[in-house]
């Protein structure tokens, strides 16, 4: 039975998998990466070093300890980071999300680009068809930005082509060459004025105001795709405390997953059962029974445990897709694990209706599986 219960909730794991027929590589050690006369689907890829010289259908997920270059097209979007250098040569069928050191677009996308990175530049052969919302150090815009350009830098200079608005915060020194044109306002906010050529072209004029004083220039910035960046910020959350409870706390994380998968439906009833119950059991308490002090607990575990159970959904779909897909007996518990499930869980987001609905339900079962351990710990310590 038991072994049932484990089969049907790690085919529970693998629908989407099997939906988006995705690909994975990985390699602990040199490079790895997609040859020129490869096509991949919906690739996840992680490894020292990454090199994508082949096409890939659907989406890319990547990851590398030193530098990614990516040649090929991807058709829809692309999310990477790079600890030392990004390149994206190739096409983007949609948007783009990335981190890294130093960042270079040099190919076309479709969509949004944002990035983070403490070198950023858009290559005069580079091409971004909707917004560009840039976080760096020294930013260089090269190329065209179809959109608007919303960002915070150190240093800028911009001499490429911007068909909308300029919305740049934090700037210490902002340069606009003769070669650039933007068609929209230029709209600043910094200690220094910026150096802007005599020949350049701003359409919508210009709009300096200092550090010190609101202008507005974060609203726009936040607000575009604002669900997305909701999105994004919980899963780097999320992303951080597991890798967290990983490093610093194997055994327990290890337990906690075992714990899980070790029976499954019961995780589920428990969860379901208990965030309906506490809190009703918790105001009976308060209002019949015994002082506040008992409800209080109560609920601050309880809170612990919505709040831990929330971030623990990405870890147990990471850990049981890699399982189930690499036929091992262990779960594995490192940064690879913890990236794949934060990134499967960003995409079910996106899923409708059962992709919310499977991270309702392993919720259920992470949740039932704190109680359970809890439980547990109550039991071992009763004098």
């Amino acid at each position: 039975m038991k072994k049932l219960l484990m089969t049907v909730g790690l085919a529970l794991l693998l629908v989407p998998t099997m939906a988006f027929a995705a690909e994975f590589k990985y390699s602990d050690k040199g490079n790895i990466g997609v040859g020129v006369k490869e096509t991949a689907k919906n690739l996840y890829i992680s490894g020292q070093s990454v090199t994508i010289s082949g096409d890939v259908s659907k989406d890319l997920v990547a990851v590398a300890r030193q530098s990614m270059t990516i040649d090929g097209n991807t058709e829809n979007s692309v999310m990477a980071y790079a600890s030392e250098s990004l390149k994206l040569n190739g096409a983007v069928g949609e948007n783009i999300r990335v981190g890294g050191n130093t960042i270079v677009f040099k190919g076309n996308t479709g969509g949004d680009v944002v990035a983070i990175g403490k070198n950023i530049l858009l290559d005069s052969s580079g091409n971004i068809g909707g917004d560009a919302m840039l976080a760096s150090g020294i930013l260089k815009i090269d190329g065209n930005i179809d959109g608007n350009l919303y960002a915070t830098a150190g240093k800028a200079t911009i001499t490429g082509h911007i068909s909308g608005d300029v919305k740049l915060t934090g700037v210490t020194e902002l340069t606009v060459t003769k070669t650039a044109r933007i068609d929209g306002k230029l709209v600043y906010n910094s200690n220094n004025q910026a150096t802007i050529d005599h020949d350049a072209i701003i359409v919508g004029g210009t709009q300096y105001k200092t550090l010190g004083e609101s202008n507005g220039l974060i609203s726009p910035f936040m607000m575009t795709g604002f669900g997305d960046r909701i999105i994004l910020l919980k899963a780097t959350c999320f992303l951080v405390f597991l890798l967290f409870l990983v490093y610093l706390l194997p055994k327990s994380t290890k337990r906690f997953i075992e714990t899980a998968y070790s029976d499954l439906w019961s995780s589920l009833g428990w969860g379901l059962l208990l965030l309906i119950i506490v809190p009703i059991a918790s105001m009976l308490i308060v209002f019949l029974l015994a002082p506040a002090a008992i409800a209080g607990v109560a609920m601050i575990i309880y809170g612990l445990g919505i709040v831990t159970s929330s971030m623990m959904v990405s870890l147990l779909i990471g850990t049981g897709l890699y399982k189930a897909l690499n036929k091992e007996k262990e779960f594995r518990l490192d940064w690879l694990t913890v990236l794949l499930g934060v990134v499967v869980a960003v995409f079910l987001y996106k899923v409708p209706v059962f992709g919310p609905l499977l991270i309702v339900l392993t919720f259920f079962i992470a949740f039932g599986t704190f109680a359970r351990l809890i439980g547990s710990f109550i039991k071992a310590n009763r004098s």
